[in-house]
């Protein structure tokens, strides 16, 4: 579990957010939460994917370099 302390004009703010959508500040906060924590992790698989394709491709330049210095001699 987590405790959240914001400050009191950003907890008014969202007491009348929540009031308008008929929710509770609360379920606002945890939904604010979920789609940081979903767009964070996009981010951080999509770094992954691009480490592994930076490394795949130095793998194959590596690869050339060699056959290319092989075929040479």
């Amino acid at each position: 579990m987590l405790t959240l302390s914001i400050p009191d004009d950003i907890e008014h703010q969202l007491n009348a957010l929540a009031f308008g959508a008929k929710s509770t500040p609360e379920d606002i906060v945890l939904e604010l939460v979920k789609n940081y924590v979903k767009q964070h992790q996009f981010e951080i698989n999509q770094q992954h994917e691009e480490d592994q394709a930076l490394q795949i491709h130095e793998q194959i330049m590596d690869q050339y370099a060699e056959t290319f210095q092989n075929l040479t001699q």
